[in-house]
């Protein structure tokens, strides 16, 4: 998010966001380089402090 902050200084919402901050949705929520990140079908992200993480996700029988 650092880098995003400095890509767009002018915008003083991203200001407020932490290094950290995360938003997951749908579809993007503005049109602003470098802030929308595809995930690809079958995949799950995890969270976490510094790099996330992008691991195959699929049903399971029980």
């Amino acid at each position: 998010m650092r880098d995003i902050r400095l890509l767009h200084r002018e915008n003083e919402r991203l200001q407020h966001f932490s290094d950290e901050a995360r938003v997951v949705v749908s579809e993007p929520l503005v049109d602003l380089a470098g802030l929308w990140r595809e995930i690809s079908p079958g995949s799950a992200v995890v969270v976490q402090p510094g790099d996330d993480l992008e691991v195959s996700f699929g049903p399971q029988a029980s």
